[in-house]
């Protein structure tokens, strides 16, 4: 089985503040090796609130390969994981199951503490901002909104909503077989939710962003067709 001996691991750092004992991501990764990936860290400015749509297009935007696997910040993956992933990725590389495809369902577990004080893992729902896909269908699909950067919400659900409106991308997921048309095995191992991690400063509500989601699902508000609308700097 094909391994992912050689890799590329993309951060963007969206510049919001840190609290406490937080590192920013360059300094993270400059003190620790990272063998089986070639590194590089994007970093917005300014600090624009909620800028997760633009953090992504940016990720889409830069990345040198035509596959892409998003990801949250707060999980732990396994080099079998990986190793999975890359069987997939050689194999949709040379034939993939469509022109345009997104691949979601990456199973999670996470911590639970038991009555005895112990924890124990437990699977979690798929989180739909996780999902392996080519930079082509990414912005065949018109990339993620930048009206929603500045209100919280709304960013998976825009993005999904657009993936399943645009008729000839194909959705795949882990826990179903595409058939004889990938020719790759989905047997891709769970990723771990480590601790929560909260932006205090920000709020919540969604309610400003749902508006928003409704309108431009309905029709009332066009999608937006300017992108990455911040500077950036590559710091590693």
């Amino acid at each position: 089985a094909p391994t992912l001996a050689a890799g590329f691991l993309l951060v963007v750092d969206d510049a919001t503040p840190a609290e406490g004992n937080c590192t920013s991501a360059a300094d993270v990764l400059a003190e620790r090796s990272t063998p089986r990936f070639e590194t590089a860290v994007y970093r917005i400015r300014p600090d624009l609130v909620w800028n997760i749509g633009g953090a992504r297009n940016l990720a889409a935007q830069v990345a040198p390969t035509e596959l892409v696997l998003f990801t949250d910040v707060d999980v732990v993956f396994s080099p079998a994981f990986f190793d999975a992933v890359a069987a997939v990725a050689e194999t949709w590389s040379r034939r993939p199951p469509q022109p345009f495809w997104v691949l979601r369902g990456f199973k999670r577990l996470k911590h639970v503490r038991s009555s005895t004080a112990t924890t124990k893992l437990v699977p979690f729902k798929p989180h739909p901002a996780m999902m392996l896909t080519t930079r082509d269908t990414y912005w065949h699909v018109g990339g993620c909104d930048e009206d929603f950067v500045g209100a919280y919400g709304m960013t998976d659900p825009h993005f999904k909503w657009r993936v399943d409106a645009t008729t000839d991308v194909l959705t795949l997921k882990i826990n179903e077989n595409p058939g004889n048309r990938s020719g790759a095995s989905l047997a891709i191992p769970p990723v771990i939710l480590s601790q929560p991690i909260h932006e205090h400063r920000n709020s919540h509500n969604t309610d400003t962003n749902h508006a928003l989601y409704m309108s431009k699902t309905r029709g009332k508000r066009p999608w937006a067709t300017t992108y990455l609308r911040f500077d950036w700097d590559r710091v590693l």
